[in-house]
């Protein structure tokens, strides 16, 4: 339980951290009435507050709107140091496989593939065999056009001819380029028969 009534307790700093915690994916831009009424502090303090966050580069204002700004991240930075990528998203993988009962992989980009770097699979006969380490063409999955669609407009298709995996036929740029687009609205990908005939 948190002993807020010990002398070594400092306020003014968890008045700050609630402030930090006001913001969430729902709730990604406050207005100042609204942080105080998240916050659960005085509309006063919590103007202070965001002028200190301003400041330090943690909190950015638009117009009456305010936001919190990548550097908010420092302050995890420490802990998540520690862990490694496949650490930290096994758990999420293996609720979400769970849930959906699927197989759930966690991917990271290198130059014009994905490489599986974590993996949840489920007991089912599938001729791809996926395992950490495995490397496929970003293009031809749905991990990889969403990974791809995180990168500038201009950088988003490999250069060179594309081949699908599952055809040997050239993919078509403008085609992949839309699919990539689209996947960047979307927030996912679906990729049907193009690493290989009937794996969706």
């Amino acid at each position: 339980m948190m002993d807020t009534e010990s002398r070594d307790f400092v306020q003014s700093l968890a008045r700050g951290l609630q402030v930090i915690r006001a913001f969430d994916a729902d709730h990604p831009s406050l207005t100042l009435t609204e942080v105080a009424e998240r916050a659960g502090i005085p509309r006063a303090a919590a103007r202070r507050f965001l002028h200190t966050l301003e400041t330090l580069g943690y909190v950015r204002a638009r117009a009456r709107d305010f936001s919190l700004t990548p550097r908010v991240l420092e302050l995890g930075f420490s802990y998540l140091s520690a862990l490694s990528l496949p650490e930290i998203v096994q758990p999420h993988l293996e609720r979400l496989s769970h849930r959906v009962d699927e197989s759930v992989s966690a991917a990271v980009l290198d130059g014009d593939h994905i490489v599986y770097v974590a993996r949840v699979p489920t007991r089912r006969i599938m001729s791809v065999g996926i395992t950490i380490g495995t490397r496929f063409p970003a293009h031809a999955t749905s991990m990889g056009r969403v990974l791809l669609a995180s990168l500038a407009v201009g950088e988003r298709v490999p250069s060179g001819p594309l081949i699908s995996p599952a055809t040997g036929e050239r993919i078509d740029e403008g085609a992949l380029e839309a699919s990539v687009a689209q996947a960047a609205l979307d927030g996912y990908a679906i990729v049907d028969g193009e690493l290989e005939p009937g794996v969706r």
